[in-house]
């Protein structure tokens, strides 16, 4: 990436969309590969308990990538032309809901069957599994399905459709305020798993339609990088030394998640990628998402089996999953389209090897 001139003038408000809007997959790209860490940091062991000062601060690093990203597609939302409903129902259901049920629904079924017969996972035994557990693994109706971090397509499938319903309402300054004090007492109030599974996802979408509405806001997040930064860094300390933990609504949680969400906006503005990150980000980064922790657990339960140390995990773990996710990528291109279509979203067309483009850009 390449910084822009530092003294430059700020940018207008529509020249500041633009440069945002061109940059969004390569920063999706980006955050998807803290998700993965941030889920390489938390598998293994307590960290809350364990980990070293370093280990904790990088957990609230990395958590903020979801905010982040959750910011991004509410941008896409607002800045996209308006659709029916319907057709907003459909369109989300085949790249968000049939992923999910692919990728969880159809791989946990697998997984059960598969452990009925060789027992590698105690703890997944039918004879252990509880109805609650066994149809929220599958659906996540309640809490975090099988393949735990797919949770995040459930909630954005609810958001899109709700904040569709309401898009005429927050397009006015007055509106938009009462429905983010709704959405903000809904976190404050820590109901999420009630509709919402993670009640961060609604507040940071919201914040990503302000940014389209309110373009001044978007620019000044470009303008404020550095005093953003500082402030990224100022509150990492309390994550990393403090007793305080994610999970309970909090001033500091919100606050950092606030920074680091406003600091990547700031960041997409004034730096500009290498084309092929942005390929990377369409090609690429809802694959690894999809794969990720399906990677992670099998990793593990690999290592265990031969007494590797955890160390061994720590080093493989973030890039074998990165690198799982894009092999798939590849391999979804010479599937049949309705099959391609299902296994990623409808992000990877079939017969459309991204390898080459992407060894084009770089060359």
């Amino acid at each position: 990436m390449k910084l822009a001139t530092p003294h430059a003038a700020p940018r207008p408000p529509a020249r500041a969309n633009a440069t945002f809007s061109a940059n969004l997959d390569a920063w999706r790209f980006i955050l998807i590969v803290l998700v993965v860490l941030n889920h390489v940091l938390i598998m293994q062991e307590d960290v809350r308990a364990e980990g070293s000062a370093l280990e904790r601060g990088m957990v609230a690093l990395t958590r903020a990538a979801v905010p982040a990203l959750s910011v991004l597609s509410g941008y896409l939302l607002a800045s996209s032309r308006r659709v029916r409903l319907l057709d907003l129902v459909g369109r989300k259901a085949r790249s968000l809901i049939l992923p999910f049920l692919v990728w969880n629904t159809a791989a946990v079924l697998l997984l059960l069957a598969a452990n009925e017969v060789w027992h590698f996972w105690p703890d997944w035994d039918l004879a252990r599994q509880s109805t609650y557990r066994l149809v929220n693994s599958l659906t996540a109706f309640h809490g975090a399905p099988g393949n735990a971090p797919l949770y995040f397509l459930r909630d954005l499938f609810l958001c899109f459709l709700a904040f569709t319903l309401l898009r005429r309402v927050v397009a006015t300054p007055a509106g938009y305020s009462l429905v983010f004090a709704l959405v903000l007492g809904n976190y404050a109030f820590g109901l999420d798993g009630r509709i919402i599974l993670r009640d961060t996802i609604p507040l940071f979408f919201l914040i990503g339609i302000g940014l389209h509405l309110f373009p001044a806001v978007l620019a000044a997040c470009a303008r404020w990088t550095l005093p953003l930064a500082i402030g990224a860094l100022a509150v990492l300390p309390a994550w990393a030394f403090g007793g305080t933990w994610w999970g309970e609504p909090s001033l500091l949680e919100i606050g950092t998640l606030t920074v680091f969400a406003a600091l990547v906006v700031g960041l997409a503005q004034r730096l500009r990628p290498e084309a092929w990150l942005s390929d990377w980000g369409r090609g690429y980064s809802f694959m690894i998402f999809l794969s990720h922790w399906w990677t992670l657990r099998l990793l593990d339960q690999g290592l265990r089996a031969v007494g590797a140390p955890d160390a061994v995990f720590d080093a493989l773990a973030a890039p074998l999953a990165v690198l799982v996710g894009i092999v798939l990528a590849q391999l979804v291109t010479l599937l049949p389209g309705s099959v391609a279509a299902a296994v990623s979203g409808g992000r990877v067309a079939p017969g459309r090897a991204w390898w080459p483009r992407l060894h084009e850009a770089r060359s």
